[in-house]
């Protein structure tokens, strides 16, 4: 997995690590928002390793960097889930809110409006 600020954090990172592993290269948890987060395009990321790719996390990001609720921030999300859909991705998708100091009484209300942006760009309904 790949993350902001770790020693994997580009996708040549990743590719040292497969690399390295051989035969025995690992699946790949691609973290989309983190790529997003490093100034790194996700889409080019799942492309380059889509055959090794068995989980995706998904957040939505502000031009800081920082989670915010689906829908409101810049991340590249429906291009991103149109290609992973255009490519015959299978496996599962997380998505994550990380919204620190979100009062307890939101997070409900954030996640379904969450599910039905994500609905409304997959034309498709989204499972919990």
């Amino acid at each position: 997995t790949n993350h902001k600020g770790q020693s994997v954090e580009q996708p040549g990172d990743v590719q040292k690590v497969l690399d390295a592993c051989g035969a025995d290269a690992p699946f790949v948890l691609l973290e989309a928002g983190q790529y997003w987060a490093a100034g790194h395009d996700a889409r080019m990321a799942y492309l380059r390793f889509r055959k090794s790719v068995r989980l995706v996390h998904i957040k939505d990001l502000d031009v800081q960097g920082r989670s915010v609720p689906f829908g409101t921030g810049v991340s590249p999300l429906p291009a991103f889930l149109s290609e992973l859909a255009r490519s015959g991705y299978a496996g599962h998708v997380v998505v994550e809110l990380e919204l620190k100091d979100t009062p307890e009484r939101d997070v409900e209300r954030l996640l379904a409006e969450g599910r039905a942006k994500l609905a409304e760009w997959l034309g498709a309904p989204v499972t919990a």
